[in-house]
């Protein structure tokens, strides 16, 4: 086991982004549960167009994320397996509808030294 699966200890749950919809609104999949280490602290960078980002959200999640996707945090103490704490969502087609949902400002993949295992972090 290394490094990058022993400190996934949360759970985080991620709806991906999906097309526009016919209202003018962004759709998204249904939601899955991810194992996730989610950090409160502050992150800056710098876009492509040279405007400078801040954010005090950083989580590190199990699979690939989308930008534009969302997550929501799976409070500690929480003894529910997956499926149950899909069932506790307020909506799993609206994820703004839950607290604490936030929209993937960027997605960061950092390869080990072999390139077999990767770091993969989102920023809210």
């Amino acid at each position: 086991m290394s490094i990058f699966t022993r400190m996934l200890r949360q759970r985080a749950v991620y709806w991906a982004p999906g097309p526009i919809g016919l209202d003018g609104q962004r759709t998204y999949s249904a939601p899955v549960v991810l194992k996730c280490r989610w950090t409160r602290h502050g992150v800056v960078w710098r876009e492509k167009a040279g405007d400078v980002q801040e954010t005090k959200t950083q989580v590190y999640v199990e699979a690939d994320v989308e930008e534009l996707g969302v997550l929501m945090f799976v409070e500690q103490d929480s003894t529910y397996d997956d499926d149950e704490v899909l069932d506790l969502l307020v909506s799993k087609t609206d994820p703004f509808a839950n607290k604490e949902a936030s929209e993937i400002r960027k997605f960061n993949k950092l390869p080990n030294l072999r390139a077999r295992r990767f770091l993969r972090e989102a920023i809210l």
